[in-house]
């Protein structure tokens, strides 16, 4: 194919990947692993740098802001805030718990660093110091989601999201309201041996090790099991693994639609959610590998299957390709109204992240073993019937 063509592989970090994230002018690509290695990949000349390490366990969060800084969290309870320029340290902030993930709010130039169960931590970017910190209940964080942009923090706790606006002000969402069980005790008592002030900090990590894995195996304990908040952050999209995925309005603080697991599967957890930059679709990946792009308008719906698990799902900006990253270990571009694939990728791992660049013209997506391709995207949108690689019945 004369278009599309795989430009970059590289197999730098020597860990699994925990995360990815892209500067807003899609110049350059950042990977996290587990390791606590962080990876700056220049989109122009297709090259990367090794960010120092910094980190002493998995790297939890990337959080890129325009101002040309990135910051970094981990497990072993440290975020760092990085110069892209160089990949100097500005500073380096230690909590006293393990992070799970970290946030810039760009209006404010502040980092918030958000740890397993204490509270979380508002940080100045200029001075390295914590202008303050804000109390929460104790529900464990799992996850957490954010729009740099506008500066909305989303955390996904065992029962629900808490949402973190851009004025420090927060409000919970309760998804599993009737949940319960002995899965769901055995989750809560985890969460209680958490707050003993006798733990470790290697003790620590492997209880939340373990409630992450439990947040992927447990029905109905669990809120989020992936995360997404549409850029300009309206809509926030929360999957579970019962196969529901819920859509909450975060300007009337309300869940505005619930979408089942379509009737024909009846047993699928979510494990992928992208909302598109044109306000008007959603896409979901499901473990069974069905992709399924919903209208946001009205009940219509674009359905198809990949081989494996759906782990990464992204629109690209104007919202008519659709890339998805699978445990079948390839990375597939879709016209997704028109279900056309326009390009196929093997690669060797299952792809667990994959991000569109602002001007669309480069997709990035990274394997479990911490590989990272750099695809052009350029011509992909006005193939000709011969140039497309699969086309899908309607």
């Amino acid at each position: 194919m004369s278009t599309g063509a795989s430009l970059a592989a590289a197999h730098g970090h020597g860990g699994a990947l925990t995360c990815l994230s892209m500067q807003s002018d899609g110049s350059i690509a950042f990977t996290g692993a587990t390791n606590g290695t962080v990876l700056a990949w220049t989109i122009r000349d297709l090259g990367s740098g090794v960010i120092p390490t910094g980190h002493n366990a998995a790297v939890t969060s990337v959080s890129v802001s325009p101002k040309g800084y990135v910051a970094t969290s981990s497990l072993d309870g440290s975020a760092i805030i990085w110069r892209i320029s160089d990949g100097s340290i500005l500073h380096r902030l230690q909590c006293d718990e393990p992070l799970v993930g970290c946030a810039i709010q760009m209006k404010s130039d502040t980092l918030i660093t958000v740890g397993s169960h204490k509270p979380h931590i508002e940080w100045d970017i200029a001075t390295g110091t914590r202008r303050r910190t804000v109390p929460r209940t104790t529900e464990v964080v799992l996850r957490c989601a954010s729009d740099p942009f506008h500066g909305l923090l989303v955390l996904g706790t065992m029962t629900g999201l808490t949402v973190i606006e851009s004025d420090g002000r927060s409000w919970n969402i309760d998804l599993h309201a009737d949940s319960g069980g002995e899965a769901d005790l055995q989750s809560r008592a985890l969460m209680e041996t958490l707050q003993s002030p006798t733990l470790t900090l290697g003790m620590k990590q492997e209880l939340i090790k373990r409630l992450q894995e439990r947040s992927e195996m447990v029905m109905t304990s669990v809120s989020a099991n992936c995360i997404d908040v549409q850029p300009g952050g309206r809509l926030i999209a929360a999957g579970d693994v019962t196969g529901r995925v819920t859509l909450i309005d975060r300007l009337t603080r309300s869940i505005v639609r619930v979408i089942s697991t379509p009737a024909s599967h009846p047993r699928l957890a979510v494990t992928s959610v992208a909302l598109a930059p044109n306000l008007r679709n959603l896409a979901v990946g499901y473990d069974n590998g069905m992709v399924v792009v919903y209208s946001l308008e009205s009940d219509e719906r674009v359905q198809w299957n990949e081989l494996g698990g759906v782990y990464g799902c992204s629109f690209s900006g104007d919202s008519q390709l659709l890339a998805v990253g699978t445990e079948g270990k390839y990375l597939a571009v879709w016209k997704w109204r028109e279900k056309v694939e326009v390009y196929h990728l093997p690669v060797r791992h299952t792809v667990r992240a994959c991000a569109f660049s602002a001007d669309e013209a480069v997709l990035v997506c990274a394997d479990t073993a911490g590989n990272v391709w750099i695809v052009e995207m350029i011509g992909l949108k006005n193939m000709s019937p011969l140039q497309k690689v699969r086309t899908l019945p309607t």
